[in-house]
């Protein structure tokens, strides 16, 4: 949950507000540097899972779900998955 300067909670509509105000490219660089995008591809007719940056460039690939979460974990990044 967003916090304000005073460390209130803020209501989920000021929150959806702020996020609606959210440029493409502040949208982008979200967890640039903390957050590792996992998510499984097919290369060469086997199942992988890619460690992608935030624009969704991939970095690396991986032959489990698991390895590529231990991966992220090692360089201090928090992994999420998407599809």
């Amino acid at each position: 949950m967003l916090k304000s300067s005073t460390d209130h909670e803020l209501s989920f509509e000021t929150q959806r507000q702020a996020l609606r105000g959210i440029s493409t490219d502040e949208l982008r660089n979200f967890g640039i540097n903390h957050i590792a995008y996992i998510k499984s591809a097919i290369i060469l007719g086997n199942r992988v899972y890619t460690i992608c940056n935030a624009d969704g460039t991939p970095l690396v690939a991986l032959d489990s779900l698991d390895h590529a979460v231990t991966v992220a974990r090692q360089n201090d990044l928090e992994p999420v998955t998407v599809q």
